[in-house]
């Protein structure tokens, strides 16, 4: 008989960072020395997102610059709270940015 992972419940579930399960992931292959080193981060993901965030705004994507940072900051207000109060924090936090762009 096989075992259950212990994180089956929460293995494939939203963390809370500004996307939804149901996006599509955007995947990349690296150079090896690139993959090891990133893959060696403890939050990779996170990691990633910021960079992509940061090189769009040294490229002057002006119009998005203020919104990617708004979402930026809410993602990690988002993360230093327990997943049962991301919620209503989560929806609070995008009707604020909605009323700011």
């Amino acid at each position: 008989m096989t075992q259950t992972p212990k994180d089956y419940r929460t293995r494939f579930k939203s963390n809370g960072v500004g996307t939804k399960s149901k996006q599509k992931p955007v995947s990349v292959m690296l150079p090896a020395k690139v993959d090891a080193v990133v893959r060696a981060m403890p939050n990779r993901s996170q990691f990633i997102r910021e960079a992509i965030i940061e090189k769009l705004e040294r490229e002057q994507y002006e119009d998005s610059s203020e919104l990617l940072e708004l979402e930026a900051a809410r993602d990690r207000v988002l993360l230093r709270k327990p997943p049962k109060e991301r919620g209503k924090l989560r929806a609070a936090l995008n009707a604020f940015i909605e009323e700011l762009t």
